[in-house]
């Protein structure tokens, strides 16, 4: 499978199902072309799947792991951005929980556990 344009913003997950690991990464297309993919790799390493995880969203630029092992993926597209949690480890799990308005520039996403 080819890699998606314009990769940004990405971070690895542990896969406990495989023993492997699920690399998300933002695709900053405008024009509702953007995304996340993901690529997975077994225990040893080796690439085993390709697959989106959210598709038709715009500039998704930066982002960040949540608490809760998920990706939260920044849309960088002005007055329609928003900023989506998705699950890494589930092909085509679209967007699960919108955590902000309508309407922003958004580049990335941090947590802190005190």
């Amino acid at each position: 499978a080819a890699w998606h344009g314009k990769p940004d913003a990405g971070a690895a997950f542990a896969d406990p199902a495989t023993g492997g690991w699920v690399y998300a990464s933002n695709a900053e297309i405008g024009g509702g072309g953007g995304g996340v993919y993901a690529l997975a790799f077994d225990a040893d390493g080796e690439v085993r799947d390709y697959y989106p995880l959210v598709s038709g969203t715009s500039r998704n630029c930066g982002g960040g792991v949540s608490p809760y092992d998920t990706w939260i993926t920044c849309e960088e597209d002005g007055s329609r951005g928003r900023v989506w949690e998705v699950d890494p480890l589930r092909p085509n799990s679209g967007r699960l929980t919108q955590l902000v308005a309508v309407g922003g520039n958004y580049e990335s996403a941090a947590y802190l556990i005190a």
